[in-house]
């Protein structure tokens, strides 16, 4: 009979429309049902759950009454449960009820002491931690504080602190359940403060000489429940974790426990900054280097801890104690080439930015080869490996001479180029071309056979140049400025080329002063000349557009000459 009313429940719950309709006779079933056996606390706590807020307000009164008799009742899993619901759906009635979710919380904390629940996977562990975090938050915490004092002080409390007695009375509160005390407390701490806001304030100094003074006499599996909460405060505090660092730093070193949770809080201390007893807590990690990791239950997270310090603090650890490290990771990597710690310290190695160290890279590089289990440590490492030993690339042009060239485009704006090459065989040039370089050669005949660089400020046009099988040395002749400046000039050789290229048709109208015909089979007998000199030669001529803009040069136009050619190299 009583399964088949649970089963018609839970139906109506799993219905909103249903559940709207019978809200109030649901409610009375559940609440019978509670009284009874504990599983009605658990149909109570579901029905919470999948109310509105015009059905909590509703049943409001009710489910305050169901509070007070469970605080009547003996600790169980559902009664917790329908009390957390209470706290989640029901925040403004917190305040009314303070009595009685204080007297239950601290039967939550003398049932989980009695018991020992410590275990961070346990149910009932999780429900007191969070039961009190959503009650009380860190506005209690001078309760806490006070009452581990007097345990750890082996003080009996006083009775007329009546207001905080009625809060919390902790009957384990005693000396032969001082252990188990004491972790229960650090565990529901680690709830506050996981559940904090931006604006709680937590009194960190208190907490750390009360850890200080715990962690001397509660048993060392007891131990764990504080090096927990010292890594939620250096998560949750960050950087105002460093009012705080040198206590922190002595704490750790002065209580080292080989476990995960403390390998874990070292992780994020080192993670905090740098700190000079990071290369203390180094060398007392080398010694449990020495037994092989794969047999160690914490071996993953203590590879992490101490690649941690090798990746974001190399500069404060000994270069022996490094190579030391590397030694015993290397060795240990040959005889377990599967052993995922060992790897994930190898690649640390591998990322270490330590000049004074040299790299394992080729050890690396025949132990990621030979793996068989293609994990994230091994692909990882493979990276690594080929990152390091990839030979670097040299540059085509050596960079001074490129930054040379770029310096001289930047003082020199315009520029007009012409390619010079000595080739055996003669170019044929037309009688206009002959008149107009008899304009413009000087009046030494030996300078006849020399080719010029005419540069304008009204143009904006380049030309390439490649040097000659012989020594040259240009001459550059700036057209409209009184003084020339000597770039080269060719050697005595009778066979120099003989080229010239004019590109802008406002310099032939204004030096020369040629017809518009004429100007035009001049432009294309130059044309002409610059196909024979390539056929002829292995320079390469480029024709400019003579519409190039007066502005700056593209870049393409400034890579044409700081781009060599192979063939003259």
């Amino acid at each position: 009979m009583e399964q088949q009313k649970v089963r018609y429940m839970l139906d109506i719950l799993a219905d909103p429309t249903r559940l709207r309709k019978k809200l109030l006779p649901v409610m009375e079933e559940c609440g019978k049902l509670s009284g009874k056996d504990a599983f009605g606390w658990a149909l109570l706590a579901k029905l919470i759950y999948a109310c509105d807020q015009e059905m909590l307000r509703t049943i409001s009164s009710r489910v305050q009454k169901r509070l007070v008799a469970a605080a009547r009742q003996p600790i169980t899993v559902p009664l917790l449960h329908f009390v957390r619901s209470f706290l989640v759906r029901f925040q403004w009635l917190k305040s009314f009820n303070e009595q009685t979710l204080a007297y239950i919380c601290s039967r939550a904390v003398d049932f989980s002491v009695e018991s020992c629940s410590e275990s961070i996977t346990d149910l009932f562990y999780r429900l007191t931690s969070n039961i009190y975090a959503l009650w009380a938050g860190t506005k209690y915490d001078y309760i806490l504080i006070k009452t581990l004092k007097n345990m750890l002080s082996n003080v009996i409390a006083e009775e007329n602190d009546g207001n905080e007695k009625i809060l919390l009375r902790f009957e384990t509160a005693v000396q032969r359940h001082l252990p188990q005390f004491i972790s229960t407390v650090f565990n529901l701490h680690i709830e506050v403060m996981e559940r904090c806001s931006a604006n709680d304030k937590v009194a960190v100094n208190e907490w750390l000489d009360i850890a200080y003074k715990s962690a001397i006499m509660v048993k060392t599996e007891k131990i764990n429940s504080i090096f927990r909460w010292l890594r939620t405060f250096l998560l949750k505090a960050r950087s105002c974790a460093h009012l705080a660092a040198r206590r922190i730093s002595s704490f750790i070193s002065d209580f080292y426990h080989p476990s995960e949770a403390y390998y874990e809080t070292v992780k994020e201390y080192v993670q905090l900054g740098p700190d000079l007893s990071i290369n203390i807590l180094f060398k007392t990690f080398i010694r449990s280097a020495k037994c092989q990791l794969h047999s160690q239950e914490y071996g993953k997270i203590y590879a992490k801890a101490l690649g941690a310090m090798l990746e974001l603090r190399p500069y404060l650890l000994d270069v022996q104690d490094v190579i030391e490290l590397q030694r015993l990771v290397c060795q240990e990597a040959f005889e377990n080439r599967n052993c995922r710690p060992v790897l994930s310290l190898l690649n640390s190695l591998l990322a270490m930015n330590n000049e004074l160290v040299p790299s394992p890279v080729q050890i690396a590089q025949s132990i990621f080869s030979g793996s068989e289990d293609w994990c994230d440590e091994v692909r990882l490492g493979r990276a690594l490996c080929s990152s390091i030993s990839r030979p670097s690339i040299q540059l085509i042009i050596p960079q001074e001479d490129l930054l040379k060239k770029l310096s001289d485009i930047v003082m020199n704006d315009q520029h007009i180029h012409f390619d010079v090459s000595q080739n055996s065989s003669k170019l044929t040039s037309t009688a206009a071309k002959n008149e107009i370089r008899n304009e413009l050669v000087s009046d030494n005949p030996m300078e006849n056979h020399e080719n010029f660089g005419i540069e304008s400020t009204g143009s904006n046009v380049r030309k390439r140049s490649y040097p000659s099988a012989g020594k040259t040395t240009l001459k550059h002749v700036r057209i409209g400025s009184e003084c020339s400046e000597e770039m080269f000039s060719a050697n005595g050789s009778s066979q120099c080329l003989e080229t010239l290229e004019i590109t802008d048709e406002k310099q032939i109208s204004e030096k020369v002063g040629y017809t518009l015909m004429e100007q035009e089979g001049l432009q294309n007998t130059s044309v002409a000349d610059a196909t024979i000199a390539k056929l002829n030669s292995n320079s390469e001529i480029i024709i400019l557009d003579k519409n190039i803009s007066d502005g700056e040069l593209t870049i393409q136009q400034m890579m044409a000459d700081f781009v060599p050619d192979c063939r003259y190299h």
